[in-house]
């Protein structure tokens, strides 16, 4: 069964959860909301280690389950922007997203990088990343 990484019912972040999981009485799923964003999402706690992502981002950074508490340093695709955590860590002091161009490999995109909104102070940030070519979602009417 394919896992979606994202928070379960109780509100734990970066727990895989089994899809065929059947969801609780009035508690929105929220990995399967993730994952259905066709736009790559990455969440980063504020010690810059991965705590879930959705399928596009997977598929994008060539991410697994496994990446759930290893830090971002260690993705390959990420490297290609080495202020990567400076930019986080701005995010959450300043408590304001900003935009970067971002490559991996043949791919262009335009990074976003937001502080974690539904925590005061943020504890982490949200970073979307929208192909340069498409045109269908922009990521900054993405709010989580």
């Amino acid at each position: 069964m394919p896992k979606v990484m994202g928070r379960d019912g109780e509100g734990h972040i970066g727990d895989a959860l089994d899809c065929a999981e059947p969801a609780k009485p009035n508690v929105v799923d929220f990995a399967e909301c993730f994952d259905a964003v066709d736009v790559a999402l990455l969440v980063l706690q504020h010690d810059f280690t991965i705590a879930a992502f959705n399928s596009a981002a997977a598929v994008a950074l060539g991410l697994t389950p496994s990446h759930v508490g290893r830090s971002a340093r260690d993705i390959s695709a990420l490297a290609t922007l080495p202020r990567l955590e400076e930019y986080c860590s701005l995010a959450i002091a300043g408590g304001t997203a900003s935009r970067y161009d971002f490559r991996s490999g043949d791919k262009r995109f335009v990074v976003r990088i937001a502080p974690s909104t539904r925590n005061r102070p943020a504890i982490g940030t949200l970073l979307s990343f929208t192909d340069r070519k498409s045109t269908r979602l922009n990521s900054s009417h993405i709010t989580i």
